[in-house]
């Protein structure tokens, strides 16, 4: 029900009656905007929770994937981002996976 935890914020509260929390913001890195994450810059954020009425929580900025409705799949986290998978409902195959992390080196000029 609730959202699963960003780098920036914590997971948005479920309400059986409304729907699921969507999940915690990452953390944007503009300098990496480059680089990739999604949006551009953002990484490691939340997966959405899942609800068995109402609706799902999407995943939070930083490639959190969205969580599921009932009976329907719940979105990966973005690959490069280190975002969290959405989670399951009532029906569903199972929680989606977080997506893969990145590494970025940088050296002084």
């Amino acid at each position: 029900m609730g959202g699963g935890g960003g780098a920036g914020a914590v997971g948005g509260t479920g309400n059986i009656a409304v729907g699921a929390g969507s999940g915690g913001a990452g953390l944007e890195y503009s300098q990496f905007a480059t680089v990739g994450g999604y949006p551009a810059g953002w990484f490691a954020g939340g997966g959405g929770g899942s609800t068995y009425s109402g609706s799902a929580g999407t995943g939070g900025n930083g490639g959190g994937g969205n969580g599921s409705p009932n009976g329907v799949a719940s979105t990966s986290g973005k690959n490069g981002t280190g975002g969290g998978g959405g989670g399951a409902s009532f029906g569903a195959e199972g929680s989606a996976n977080g997506g893969s992390g990145i590494v970025i080196v940088r050296y002084p000029q």
